[in-house]
């Protein structure tokens, strides 16, 4: 009841029109208003021309980064257009959005060369398809060494359902320059070196799909990442023994031959997810 009376009080007196037939009324001034009513339209202008701030070019680049790496990598270019602050933006390069049916396969890589080239970097992300890498794998190492990619936090190299297609060629050495801000890989349809430290002290997630891997390349792996979270895996590689120890793994996906799998340390595990095969007939 108090708030019904409150909300009465604050009507605004009757106008003329209201008044006794005769008589005539005078609106009171309103406290605090000193006597003066706004001109038309000046009430709630202020909060027109809020409205048409650009608060979005104001932002941490940080956070503006994260915002355009959301977009697809036609969108996030477009974006270089409205502000030239944006163009410094953390760049977003997913293969996948530059499939257009009229791009043949060189014509794409040539765009890809292109937009790593104009770019000044830095980069979020990068994904490459696998059906790119084979015939050309300076092309790919050219990307990996430019420096539009510097500081690159995901890197994928996308098996697009290319599971015959052989896994004959090396890791690029150059992909190892991520090793310290990686925090999403995905490798595929190459072989890992057995040699040297496979350190990755930021990665969370993890995909090797149809790599050619030893047990001592991914035993090396696993204790290379302190913080890695998911753990896929999958391929024809034969194993006589997987070992787990990992204090952070949460989840692991398996679709590898191995005679044997020891949990030997992971508290922290709760996905253990064995995977068929594709077209896999009993």
């Amino acid at each position: 009841m108090e708030r019904e009376i409150e909300s009465e009080e604050t009507l605004p007196p009757p106008s003329q029109t209201d008044a006794p037939h005769g008589g005539s009324t005078r609106s009171e001034p309103a406290e605090g208003s000193h006597g003066r009513e706004p001109p038309p339209g000046v009430e709630g202008r202020g909060r027109e021309e809020d409205d048409g701030v650009d608060r979005i070019s104001h932002l941490h680049a940080g956070i503006l980064g994260d915002i355009i790496s959301l977009l697809p990598t036609k969108d996030a270019a477009r974006t270089q257009t409205l502000s030239s602050r944006w163009r410094s933006a953390p760049l977003n390069l997913d293969h996948r959005d530059l499939q257009w049916p009229r791009y043949d396969e060189q014509e794409l890589v040539t765009l890809t060369s292109h937009i790593l080239a104009s770019h000044p970097g830095p980069a979020r992300r990068l994904s490459v398809g696998v059906v790119h890498l084979h015939p050309r794998p300076a092309v790919v190492d050219a990307w990996l060494r430019s420096p539009a990619v510097d500081g690159l936090q995901e890197l994928e190299f996308d098996i697009g359902g290319l599971y015959e297609l052989p896994a004959n060629l090396p890791l690029p050495a150059s992909a190892f320059r991520f090793s310290a801000t990686l925090r999403v890989a995905t490798i595929a349809k190459y072989r890992v070196p057995d040699d040297g430290a496979l350190c990755f002290p930021r990665l969370r997630q993890l995909g090797l799909e149809d790599a050619v891997i030893s047990e001592g390349s991914l035993h090396r792996i696993i204790a290379g990442c302190p913080v890695l979270e998911s753990l896929l895996l999958t391929g024809r590689s034969r194993f006589r023994c997987i070992r787990i120890n990992s204090p952070s793994l949460v989840s692991l996906g398996l679709r590898v031959h191995t005679e044997e799998l020891i949990i030997e340390h992971a508290p922290l595990l709760e996905r253990l997810l064995q995977l068929e095969y594709p077209n896999w007939r009993p």
